[in-house]
């Protein structure tokens, strides 16, 4: 039986330009993760050193996502990005873990860590993620985390990689305190993100009228009342 793997000095960061080494290191030893479903790794076999650099270079200059990585000590042996929405309360969460890593549990932890710093310190609301139908072993990990399935799909366009099915599946998380927000005023987590993003729209943080929420201050306009003037704007004249 293999040992029990040692999480002890694992953890997840964001990447940066000092981790060119690792990266590169990870993305040799990950073709099949880069390439099953994933475009990440495409005519990555005939990379150069110079190449990985721009692959770092482009991740992290791309405003759109942010890229963490997942580390054992000094070691990388995963990474993810946060693709950012234009609605800013939430993310898009894809990841893959280093070849050599699998079987170990890392990939659950990871996506554990990565959902905690989402809708923990980065204050996020919801986390999206896609997954290929054919892909079970990330299906079993967001079914073990106990994700939400709210919708399937067929569009070939919509996945990456040589095992593009052209079938999958998205699950949501939300975070708690809005979770149990919208089961106060009897809505489902979707009803109450959307009049959320009736708000931001208009340029309201909605996040301000949830109990406990960490930028709130002074007492704020009722949720009610905002989106009653959301709806029905009043022009000065």
């Amino acid at each position: 039986m293999e040992p029990r793997y040692d999480y002890s000095k694992v953890y997840i960061r964001m990447l940066g330009w000092d981790d060119l080494i690792k990266f590169e290191k990870a993305c040799r030893d990950s073709q099949k993760e880069l390439t099953e479903y994933l475009s990440l790794g495409e005519g990555m076999s005939q990379y150069l050193s110079t190449d990985y650099w721009s692959l770092l270079n482009a991740l992290l200059e791309d405003k759109t996502l942010d890229l963490y990585g997942l580390f054992d000590g000094d070691q990388l042996i995963g990474s993810a990005t946060f693709h950012k929405y234009p609605f800013e309360l939430g993310t898009q969460i894809t990841y893959w873990i280093r070849g050599g890593y699998h079987g170990k549990g890392l990939g659950k932890l990871f996506l554990f860590l990565l959902l905690t710093e989402a809708l923990g310190r980065k204050n996020l609301l919801f986390v999206d993620l896609i997954i290929d139908l054919e892909n079970k072993a990330s299906l079993s990990i967001a079914e073990d985390l106990c994700l939400d399935r709210v919708a399937e799909w067929e569009r070939f366009e919509s996945g990456q990689g040589d095992k593009n099915s052209g079938k999958f599946a998205k699950y949501q998380v939300y975070e708690n305190i809005f979770q149990c927000h919208a089961k106060d005023k009897g809505l489902t987590p979707a009803e109450l993100l959307d009049e959320f993003y009736l708000l931001w729209l208009r340029g309201i943080d909605a996040r301000n009228f949830l109990p406990h929420y960490k930028g709130r201050a002074a007492p704020k306009p009722t949720l009610r009342g905002t989106l009653r003037l959301a709806k029905n704007p009043v022009n000065p004249k």
